[in-house]
């Protein structure tokens, strides 16, 4: 059986499209966990209809506590041999769990990574890479590839997880942004392999406004705490410290790169990035160090953007 876990909070727009898509899978023996996380709309409503309709369904109503402790809350009331979770804005292709739920058997790794579509609000979707093939990795190897960030994303969502390799983990509740690449960074560090499929089952839809698609706000201090963290800790080896300060340095440019960055934050994070560029000054090419020193720059950081936007 596989346990569905649904953080739901105010979704009502998009929310009967993601269940019907659960619910109408080709693989049927799921458990279905809908967490209302205190919702102020209809969606509550929805879910409740939902359960009279299916008997795979449980809907459990809470205060509103975020997204982490909505999934921690189905994490633990989940019984299946398998966790998958779904955000209540996304929904699935029709195959989606039982090509994940194969694909584990085939290859017994610990987790399933499917990777994304990305949909916009107005139904059309954004090309995005992937891999031609399924790939095994090691645990060492799919560490390496969550910093490099180029075989999958650093998401919780879209991944089949065998119960064994995160039964005592959850998601860290104090987190506000990147808790969910933390909770499958952990995952990783708990699996011995895993297996990465070609196809794009998961539908990935960008809201106007989400946590992750709007202006600068402190949330975005958790994930660089988070990045710092990988930085520090190496995993080890000389590769592993390289690509963690590498994706530090890439999160770093992205705040900076934000047109609505204050001026006290811009200080503060154009000091953190002049700091990792000092430590990688020996791999850094010149392209990329002409880059931070713009957006170190205040004066040309904005005739940047004005170039680039207003122009």
């Amino acid at each position: 059986m596989v346990s569905v876990i649904v953080p739901v909070y105010n979704c009502e727009k998009f929310l009967k499209k993601c269940i019907d898509s659960i619910i109408n899978q080709s693989y049927t023996d799921l458990e279905i966990i809908l967490v209302d996380d205190g919702s102020t709309d209809k969606s509550g409503i929805i879910c409740d209809s939902y359960r009279e309709k299916d008997c795979r369904i449980r809907v459990i109503h809470k205060e509103n506590g975020g997204v982490s402790s909505a999934r921690n809350f189905g994490l633990d009331l989940a019984a299946g041999d398998y966790i998958f979770f779904v955000d209540s804005d996304d929904y699935l292709n029709h195959t989606c769990i039982q090509k994940l739920v194969l694909a584990q058997k085939q290859n017994k790794a610990d987790i399933i990574v499917g990777n994304a579509i990305d949909v916009r609000e107005n139904g059309s979707t954004i090309a995005n890479g992937g891999i031609s093939e399924g790939k095994l990795l090691k645990k060492d190897d799919a560490i390496y590839h969550f910093l490099k960030a180029d075989y999958f994303t650093a998401v919780c969502w879209g991944r089949l997880y065998c119960r064994s390799c995160i039964k005592f983990l959850r998601f860290d509740e104090h987190m506000r942004i990147a808790e969910d690449g933390k909770f499958f960074l952990n995952a990783i560090e708990n699996s011995e392999s895993i297996f990465i499929i070609p196809e794009k089952l998961y539908y990935y839809v960008i809201r106007d406004g989400s946590a992750v698609h709007s202006g600068f706000t402190q949330k975005y201090y958790d994930e660089l705490k988070f990045c710092e963290e990988l930085a520090k800790a190496n995993h080890g080896s000389e590769k592993f410290r390289e690509i963690s300060e590498y994706k530090l340095y890439l999160y770093i440019l992205r705040l900076l790169y934000m047109r609505d960055l204050p001026y006290e934050d811009f200080l503060y994070i154009s000091e953190k990035l002049t700091g990792i560029c000092k430590e990688m000054k020996k791999v850094l090419p010149i392209k990329e160090r002409i880059k931070n020193f713009v957006y170190c720059t205040w004066w040309l950081r904005n005739i940047y953007f004005r170039v680039k936007y207003d122009n």
